[in-house]
Parts: C-alpha cells; sequence; structure tokens
C-alpha cells in the first residue's frame, strides 16, 4: 500500500515535494488556497491577496541559479526575469511532469491535527488529520501518512503601527498589497517605509510618475548591490566555494565589489561609496538594484530618517523633519510566519521567533511533519528547496537516519526572538543536507580524476548541479551540463 503524503502549498517547495514524491512511489495531494500554482509568484494568486509580488518585480538571483536541476531555463533567458516569466516557468515545469491531477486548488488548509496516540509515542506517528476549506465552502478531510508545509513566510504582511495613524486621512498600504504605480497615480505625495529590495523598488517605480513627490523613510540603512558586475550577476559572482573562507570572502567583497555597491542611510549623504570602516561596522538591511541611486541623485526621491508620528496628512520624522499633504503611505515592512492551521502543541514559537527545526526541516519530538522553504538563504529558494525534499525523500526511503531528539535539540540549540526566520549560510547547509546521500562534491578526488571539473566547483559560481554528480539522486549528464555552465560563464566577459 502507498504511503500518502499531503502538501500544503504551490509554489517552489510544494512543486518539488509533489514531484519528488510521486517518482519516489508516494500518493501526493498537494493543497493550495490560491487558484494557480508559483505560489508568491503568481499574478493570479494576487487577486486574492494571497500573493506579495508586483508587476515590476524582477528577481535578484541569477537567472541559471534559480532553477531546479532537472528543469532548467532556456540558456537565451535574461540574468534577472519578471514575476510573470518566473511564474510560467512554475506553470510549465506541473505540464512538462503531469503534475496537474494531484493539485486540489482553492484549498484553504484550516487544521492539521496528529492522529491520537500513546503518550509515550512521538506526536504524528501514527499519521495526520488535515482539514480544508473547498471554494464553495465545504469542509473536507484526509488521513495523511506525512505532511510537507511548504507555504514560505512572505504571505502575512508585517503591519507596522505608527502613532497618530488613525488621523491620517490618507492611505497606508503594505507592500504586499502593491500591484503597480499606476494604481496611484491619483497620489501626488507619497511615503514609502523600509530600507529593503521592495522598499527601494516601490519607491524608485513611483517617482517616475509625473508630478509625484516621492519619500523613502527608512530607520537601518542599507547596503545597495546591483545585479550585475562586469557583465556577470551578482550572485555568481559572490556565490563560489573559495569565497566561504572569511579572509578571501573579505577580501573578494571589498575589493572587487566595494567600488559596485553604495550605502543608503538617513542621514546626509544619502548615499555614499563605502570605505574600509563600513564594512567592520556594516549596515543591517541588503537592496537589489541600484537604479534608486539614480534616482535619488536626481532628487526625485527624498530621504527621511523614521517616522515619529501623524498628524492627520502632516508625517513627522525622528530628527524634527515634517511632510505635509501626504496622500500615501506605503509600509514596506516585511512579512510574518503565518502557521494558523497547526496547534500550539505542535509549534510554539510566534511569528517572529525561528521555528527551532533540525536542519530547517524537521521539528523535534513530531514525526512525519516536515517543513519545506521556511528558511531563509542569500541564494535562490528554488534551489534551497530541491536540497531540502532531496534529504526528505532520502530520509522517507530509509536511506539517511535522522537522530534522536536530544541530538537534535543540541544542534538547533534555543530559538531566538526577533528573528523572522532561520537564515542559513547557503553552501554549508548545501553541503550539510547531501553528504549524508554521498553527494557532497569530494574535491580531492576530483583533483586527481578530473582536475579540470574540480576547478569549475572551486573556483566558479556553485552550480546546484555540483550536488548531482555524485550520490543519491545523480544524473547522469550532471557533469556535462555543469561544465557548459562554467563555459558560458567564462564566456560573459566578452559579451
Amino acid at each position: 500500500m502507498k504511503r500518502s503524503i499531503a502538501i500544503i502549498g504551490a509554489g517552489p517547495g510544494g512543486l518539488r515535494v509533489l514531484k519528488d514524491s510521486i517518482e519516489n512511489g508516494l500518493e501526493p495531494t498537494l493543497l493550495e488556497r490560491g487558484s494557480s500554482v508559483g505560489g508568491q509568484w503568481s499574478p493570479r494568486n494576487k487577486e486574492n491577496h494571497h500573493s506579495s509580488t508586483y508587476e515590476s518585480l524582477i528577481t535578484n538571483v541569477s537567472t541559471e541559479m534559480s532553477c531546479f536541476s532537472d528543469f532548467p531555463l532556456p540558456f537565451n533567458t535574461p540574468d534577472n526575469i519578471k514575476a510573470k516569466d518566473f511564474y510560467k516557468y512554475f506553470e510549465d515545469f506541473v505540464k512538462t511532469f503531469n503534475l496537474e491531477n494531484f493539485i486540489r486548488f482553492k484549498s484553504n488548509v484550516i487544521d492539521i491535527t496528529p492522529i491520537e496516540v500513546p503518550s509515550k509515542i512521538k506526536i504524528g506517528s501514527k499519521g495526520w488529520s488535515v482539514t480544508w476549506k473547498t471554494e464553495n465552502g465545504n469542509l473536507e478531510r484526509g488521513i495523511f501518512d506525512f505532511v510537507a508545509i511548504a507555504i514560505g513566510f512572505n504571505s502575512k504582511p508585517n503591519l507596522i503601527h505608527i502613532n497618530g495613524e488613525e488621523t491620517f486621512t490618507g492611505r497606508i498600504i503594505h507592500s504586499h498589497d502593491f500591484i503597480c504605480s499606476s494604481y496611484f497615480e491619483k497620489e501626488k505625495n507619497v511615503v514609502v517605509v523600509g530600507s529593503g529590495s521592495s522598499g527601494c523598488d516601490i519607491a524608485n517605480e513611483l517617482s517616475n510618475i509625473e508630478d509625484k513627490k516621492v519619500s523613502l523613510s527608512i530607520r537601518n540603512s542599507a547596503f545597495i548591490y546591483p545585479r550585475v558586475i562586469n557583465h556577470k550577476p551578482l550572485g555568481q559572482i559572490t556565490f563560489k566555494r573559495y569565497l566561504h573562507y572569511r579572509l578571501i570572502k573579505f577580501w573578494n567583497f571589498f575589493f572587487t565589489i566595494k567600488k559596485n555597491i553604495y550605502i543608503l542611510k538617513a542621514t546626509f549623504p544619502y548615499i555614499f561609496k563605502p570605505t574600509l570602516r563600513d564594512f567592520f561596522n556594516p549596515p543591517k538591511r541588503v537592496a537589489i538594484g541600484t537604479d534608486i541611486i539614480k534616482s535619488i541623485s536626481e532628487k526625485k526621491i527624498s530621504i527621511f530618517p523614521a517616522i515619529k508620528k501623524i498628524n492627520n496628512r502632516e508625517v513627522e520624522f525622528t530628527d524634527g523633519s515634517k511632510l505635509s499633504d501626504v496622500d500615501l503611505i506605503v509600509t514596506a515592512t516585511g512579512f510574518l510566519r503565518d502557521l494558523p492551521f497547526l496547534s500550539k502543541e505542535i509549534i510554539t514559537t510566534p511569528a517572529k521567533t525561528s521555528l527551532g527545526l533540525y536542519n530547517s526541516i524537521y521539528p523535534i519530538n513530531t514525526s512525519n511533519l516536515f517543513f519545506i522553504g521556511m528558511v531563509g538563504s542569500r541564494g535562490s529558494i528554488v534551489s534551497l528547496v530541491e536540497f531540502q525534499v532531496r534529504h526528505l525523500m532520502a530520509v522517507l526511503n530509509g536511506i539517511v537516519q535522522l537522530p534522536t531528539d536530544i541530538e537534535m535539540k543540541k544542534e538547533v540549540g534555543i530559538p531566538q526572538i526577533g528573528k523572522s526566520n532561520d537564515l542559513v549560510d547557503t553552501i554549508s547547509y548545501y553541503d550539510k543536507l547531501m553528504k549524508p546521500l554521498g553527494a557532497t562534491p569530494n574535491f580531492f578526488k576530483l583533483l586527481f580524476s578530473d582536475p579540470y571539473l574540480a576547478y569549475c566547483c572551486w573556483f566558479k559560481p556553485c552550480h546546484i548541479l555540483q550536488w548531482r554528480l555524485t550520490g543519491y539522486g545523480k544524473f547522469e549528464r550532471a557533469k556535462k551540463d555543469l561544465l557548459e555552465f562554467c563555459d558560458r560563464y567564462n564566456n560573459l566577459h566578452f559579451t
């Protein structure tokens, strides 16, 4: 009898679990509360407030580093693609691997409960009961051996309270509800709150509307990174194994990337080139895309510190400066984790606390419940979830044994209050997940058997195919495809 698995969410993580579950002989059911696949990348999910993308949004990670290893994007795809094109990639993924019949759209999961077991047995050992509400309002329930939660952490806006906001006669929206600048042509005086990528993108887009006054309110300074340096995508330049060592990483960062980045802060000068001192006390935030630098230089965007209070349509900032006749405030203040369908006996940590998962996948003291894509990374979420699902399938197939709860607790440690999600050191995390599968590259062995391949793995961008050369889940064509990728990377000098 096939073992069953419920998959919550049809974003990158859920789709990866679905495909690999089928290939590993499981019986999957994917429940998606929206009307299409792609999760946050779906413009159709924007209609029912399940997506946080906006029309001008483009990816920050290089295209070739943002694909599943078994479903690459065409080589002529731009390095940073628009959200609508990334959404099409997930649609094509579903069609190519015939996944449609396993997905139930407009199915909002409202409860996930473990089947009752004796007190000495781990929660979930006998399976899970999942209840969801269908489009017509009916409740349906299913019993599953496993549950994989893959809803990400960008669905519930982090709504901040601003003193005096109840007196504001204009509009206050979160970036989650921002679609495109044309929706806000009537608002002539706009304040955008937040120095992250979304805040900078939205402020820059609004500033391109004629006769619109745009102000950016920032609490913390931020590095502003370009998407491309010397004809090469930023992620490909920084995501290399040899740079994983701190001293070399610092050298590369300071001498190679320094001249291409800026620091944005709330006091004059608002934008400037970083000095060595700035790298020893770096900004807390990073924003990708330098268009905003030009807009600030051209006085299309004004910079202010954090908002102190609002009085009717007047906004006062912490330095005492004021703006009058403000029509719109857009808060790009991030997101909170939201797991309303899980009881407190399973997950007790609040929305701004690390979930405390072993390998960022497995909850302690609980069986047969898994979290996919619920962790932050400086790389692509698509690559990250593929590694997590490969490890999960190895566990379910008995190839990898999880340690005891005591051992897992020692490694996880105490969740830290204030972190909206875990943040992994990407290359180390991938190596850690793949080592039990025998899939982490052995560079000493490669050095003698294939020196050029070893060179590519060490000094070229860390493509996901590096972990497909050997071990559980290896591809026969991985070496050929990886070498072709390295050749394309080398030739970017001449494009």
